[in-house]
């Protein structure tokens, strides 16, 4: 078992991917070796101790450091803090994007969202978006297919061409993400 999680994860550190999912086949593997695990440094510590009743409050004390240690409740916490600027900023386009399906019907294409962010705008509209932006002859073509277009002004690092502004038929969005 701990040879095909090893092969698994060195095949997608290889491959260098982005998706997060990619881990997932693998987590009853993971559960299987860290349960192991625990029941081995269980059985250690019992061997080491004839009263039952403290064996009892041993098992306890472990469960205890295990789910300090795997759940890191700090690290929760701290994520969770009005400090955590990046949650901060996701949480304020989040409210942006949930307003977008009261401002644009269904037919428009939303370009130059936030990386990473384009996923999020589709889930709370009906339209479809990308953290990029097409050159003139692509905005043509989705425009003659009677689709509309839909830009965010400039962002951080993503600065719109100078088409997508002097374009008449396109709807440049007033709101500015973070």
């Amino acid at each position: 078992m701990l040879g095909m999680l090893v092969v698994f994860y060195a095949f997608f550190t290889y491959v260098a991917t982005k998706r997060s999912a990619f881990c997932t086949p693998m987590l009853p593997i993971a559960i299987t070796l860290m349960t192991l695990g625990y029941y081995l440094i269980y059985r250690f510590f019992r061997s080491m101790i004839n009263h039952e009743r403290t064996a009892d409050y041993l098992n306890v004390i472990l469960i205890f450091i295990v789910g300090i240690f795997f759940i890191r409740p700090f690290e929760v916490l701290e994520y969770r803090s009005s400090r955590n600027e990046a949650r901060n900023i996701k949480m304020y386009n989040v409210e942006i994007y949930k307003k977008l399906d009261k401002i644009l019907p269904d037919d428009y294409v939303i370009f130059n969202c936030k990386s990473l962010e384009d996923v999020d705008v589709m889930f709370y509209t009906n339209n479809n978006a990308y953290q990029f932006w097409p050159d003139t002859l692509k905005i043509d073509s989705i425009i003659s297919l009677d689709y509309k277009v839909a830009v965010f002004p400039d962002h951080k690092k993503q600065f719109l061409p100078d088409y997508f502004c002097d374009h008449e038929e396109i709807l440049v969005l007033e709101k500015v993400l973070q």
